[in-house]
């Protein structure tokens, strides 16, 4: 199930979107992690700079996290990535994150992102969708529950960002 939705992913496209492959798009991705606004709310050991990309990628994978960049079409460039991990096959239950460079904030290319790869996760078979992020990510919060998503959960104090406490906010959705 899983591999046939991970080549379903790659081949998403939108009227400004397609998922892209990884090692073409290293120089774009490096943008995006490199971001200030963007990492701005995440840990602080996804926003070392002592950590190369190309060392992060292969440690993302190893915890089951798999990155599925996205490009503009129109502009030919990468705006940011999807991401698909937490994968539980026989409960048909997978966890969504998705990040925009800071530049491409308020084009709704998040929602457009989300709503695509939520259609794709139900063709496949998927039946609960998570997401999560850390507290104080307004917009991330507003995009989900305007997407029907309902708050699962809150793991308070789970990750220290730029020496500040922030909480795991759980939310999931039933695409059945």
């Amino acid at each position: 199930m899983i591999e046939a939705t991970f080549a379903a992913v790659k081949d998403m496209t939108t009227a400004r979107l397609r998922v892209c492959c990884i090692s073409n798009n290293m120089a774009g991705l490096e943008r995006i992690f490199a971001d200030t606004k963007t990492m701005a709310l995440y840990p602080d050991f996804v926003t070392s700079k002592d950590k190369p990309l190309l060392n992060f990628l292969p440690l993302l994978q190893q915890h089951g996290i798999h990155i599925f960049p996205l490009m503009d079409v129109s502009k030919n460039v990468v705006i940011g990535f999807l991401t698909l991990n937490e994968i539980d096959e026989a409960n048909k239950q997978i966890e969504i994150g998705y990040f925009l460079g800071s530049e491409f904030w308020g084009m709704a290319y998040a929602r457009e992102a989300v709503q695509a790869l939520l259609a794709c996760l139900k063709e496949q078979g998927w039946q609960r969708i998570m997401a999560t992020f850390y507290s104080g990510n307004d917009s991330s919060e507003k995009l989900l529950v305007d997407m029907g998503f309902k708050l699962e959960g809150t793991e308070k104090d789970a990750y220290e960002i730029h020496g500040n406490k922030h909480d795991n906010v759980i939310y999931s959705l039933e695409l059945v």
